[in-house]
Formats: structure tokens, C-alpha cells, sequence
């Protein structure tokens, strides 16, 4: 938030002019542990910083100047108050709260009785909102979707993910893994979205694209979807490269070291070092197709183009962390119970990797058609939008 430089001003002002307006230490000490209790709260409740690390840091340091401050009371700071002036203060702690809180009802009557108009204009124009940036989003590859995701700062990436809880509670009725962020609604059954459910639902409205990555990446790892270590082991002792002993002895303590920590097997590990031959700790295109062609069950180097710029996020590389998540383990998707595969259907679904343009552009001449197309009976809106707007307000 931009405009938090003004209260972070604001406060440094009130700090340091507040020996000027008064000698007493005990009021002071006060004022400032109220100000700092002030700007605790409005920080936790903006969240202004694109980092979690520095709203921890702020947050804690600002509480613990204010138990200084409090502890400091008791020292011999002089001359109490006077016994009228401590009335005064007290009654007006005790009263401004309240204050707040009635101004805070009285505004939201006033909503509900008189800002139907302007709620259920901001409800449309969000709908519309919504709408139209699904649409944009749509026409991205995969890979910019994903490498969008990467490059969010960690603030905003907390936000997107926890918006995407409540489209994903609120749309397909699955709760977040979360459990924080678990909600209830009578009369809506009650499933966690573990693993592959999410895929699976997708599966099961007959979604999924026929060149979906994370089949490939199965058909990679081979049947049952575990990892075919067998093959990357026969990669890691193929071909050594030859390297200097300290060197080599170097590399080995740091890398069992840190793979320990980070949990990287041992075996990626040393499939990774031999399929990086320039030793620039990413892959190449070269490289990977180097390392897999042929040696998978996908169709062709197409499809393995297609798996590489999806571990790699289309930045045209692949990082030790991107190639031991895509191949250690790939969740099976869980489809609904009543879920039939059907081969054909599934084969004949559209490709929107290719060309998104042109899926829209064909998705579009499907949509313009006579016969409405068929919605969901779990995605059907309420009809009575009032009865909606007073519930929400």
C-alpha cells in the first residue's frame, strides 16, 4: 500500500514532538504506547508490506517497544495525574470505542435501507470484472499462466491464493487445504480438495486438455505413477563427467548437505548434474531433450517440449527445484465417483496449448449457437438477487 508512508510518518511525527508539547513523562509514555497500539492494529489490518518477513519484523518490534513502554510505568516518573484530568482520559477511552462501534452500525443501516442501488452495482460490475479477466486468462498458454503465479511478490501471491480458495469453495464445492480456511454452508456437503481432487474434477466435466502436462509427466514416470528411478539412475552413472577431485569432493558435501535439508533425493540429484552438461545449474532444451528423448512414453519431441517449458515455467530453463518437484512426485487425479473414462472423448478434447486464440476463437462459434449450452445444476445462481444483496449486507 503506497499510502502507508503517510501514517508511518504520522506516527514518527507524533513520537518526536511529543517532548515538545509536554514535560510530564508519565503522559508521554502513554500517548506513545497508545500511538504504537494504533499503528499495530492498522498494520495488521492493511498488511502494507510485499514481504511477510518485514510485517513480521514491524509488527513485532512495535510490540515490544510497547511492553517497554508499559513496563516504564513503573518508575518514578514524578507527579500522577490529576484525579479530574485521569477521569477525563478514562471516560474517553471507555467511550470513543463505543463511539466507533455505533457510527460503524448506524453506516451500515444506512447501506442496508438507502445503498441497494450502489451494492448491486458493485456486485455487477464485479461480475463483469470477473467475466471479462477469466476471458483474458484464457487466451494464456499454461506456462504464462504459471510463470504469472512464480513472479507474484509473496503479498500478492497470499491474496491470489486465498481468492482461489473461495472460488474454488464457492463454485466447486471443495474446501481449501487449508484448514484456516475452511468454510461451511448448510445444506453443502463437505470435501477437503486434496491432492489430484481438483484435477479430477476437471477430469469429470470432460475439461482437461488431451496434452495436459501433468499426464504427460505421468506417462513419463511410467505405470502406477511412481518415479521410474531406474532410468534416472542409468542416467546419473551413463556418462561422468570428468571434474577436478576438490571440486568434486566439494560439490558432493555441499550438495548431501543441503539435499538433506531440502529433501532432494540423492538420485535427482546426480541425474540432474550429469543431464546438465555445461554445468550452469538449470537445463537447457538441448540438455533435457537430450536426456529424455526417446527414453519416455510420450508421442514425440513435441510432447517433451511441452512437458520441459511447463517444469520450467516457459522462461526457457529449468532450475534443481523444478526438475526434483516435477519428478518426485505427481498426484493422481481423483475424479468423481460417478467419473467414466472415455479414451475418445478424452483424445478428442481441444488442445489449447497450441494456438489459445484460435480455442477461443472456436469455443466462441460454439457459444453463438441456437441451443443454449447446458449450466451446471451447482453452478445455477440464485434468482432473487434482493434476498441475496440483504443477506450479503
Amino acid at each position: 500500500a503506497w499510502w502507508f508512508c503517510v501514517v508511518q510518518m504520522t506516527y514518527a511525527v507524533v513520537l518526536n514532538i511529543l517532548p515538545i508539547l509536554t514535560s510530564n513523562g508519565r503522559f508521554q509514555i502513554l500517548t506513545a504506547a497508545f500511538l504504537n497500539k494504533v499503528y499495530v492494529l492498522l498494520t495488521v489490518h492493511v498488511q502494507p508490506w510485499r514481504f511477510m518477513n518485514n510485517l513480521f519484523v514491524d509488527i513485532v518490534t512495535k510490540i515490544g517497544l510497547t511492553i517497554y513502554l508499559f513496563l516504564m510505568m513503573n518508575l518514578d516518573l514524578g507527579d500522577p495525574f490529576h484525579p479530574n484530568a485521569s477521569g477525563v482520559a478514562l471516560l474517553a477511552l471507555f467511550l470513543l470505542p463505543l463511539v466507533v462501534s455505533l457510527s460503524a452500525v448506524a453506516y451500515f443501516l444506512y447501506q442496508l435501507k438507502f445503498g441497494k442501488i450502489r451494492q448491486l452495482s458493485t456486485r455487477i460490475q464485479m461480475a463483469q470484472r470477473f467475466h471479462d479477466i477469466l476471458r483474458i486468462i484464457d487466451t494464456r498458454t499454461l506456462s504464462q499462466q504459471r510463470a504469472y503465479c512464480m513472479n507474484l511478490v509473496e503479498s500478492d501471491a497470499r491474496i491470489v491464493n486465498k481468492a482461489l480458495d473461495i472460488l474454488q469453495f464457492g463454485i466447486v464445492g471443495l474446501q481449501s487445504a487449508n484448514r484456516r480456511h475452511f468454510r461451511t454452508v448448510p445444506g453443502k456437503p463437505f470435501e477437503i480438495a486434496v491432492p489430484g481432487r481438483l484435477e479430477g474434477k476437471v477430469m469429470s466435466l470432460r475439461l482437461q486438455d488431451k496434452k495436459d502436462p501433468r499426464k504427460l509427466i505421468r506417462r513419463m514416470q511410467g505405470k502406477g505413477g511412481s518415479l521410474r528411478e531406474t532410468h534416472m539412475r542409468e542416467l546419473s552413472l551413463d556418462e561422468q563427467k570428468p571434474k577436478g577431485l576438490i571440486r568434486s569432493l566439494f560439490r558432493s558435501l555441499r550438495s548431501r548437505t543441503t539435499d538433506k535439508l531440502s529433501g532432494i533425493p540423492d538420485h535427482l540429484r546426480s541425474a540432474f548434474e550429469v543431464i546438465d552438461i555445461d554445468d550452469g545449474n538449470n537445463l537447457t532444451w538441448d540438455e533435457f531433450d537430450r536426456a529424455f528423448a526417446g527414453q519416455t512414453d510420450l508421442d514425440g519431441a513435441d510432447d517433451l517440449r511441452r512437458v520441459y517449458d511447463y517444469i520450467g515455467g516457459g522462461k526457457g530453463n529449468v532450475t534443481l527445484l523444478e526438475f526434483v518437484h516435477a519428478f518426485s512426485r505427481v498426484e493422481e487425479p481423483l475424479p468423481d465417483s460417478d467419473y467414466e473414462s472415455d479414451e475418445e472423448t478424452d483424445e478428442g478434447i481441444e488442445d489449447r496449448h497450441e494456438d489459445p486464440i484460435k480455442h477461443n476463437e472456436l469455443r466462441n462459434t460454439s457459444e453463438s449457437k441456437d441451443q443454449p449450452e447446458a449450466i451446471p445444476e451447482d453452478m445455477i445462481f440464485p434468482e432473487d438477487m434482493d434476498v441475496v444483496l440483504e443477506e450479503r449486507l
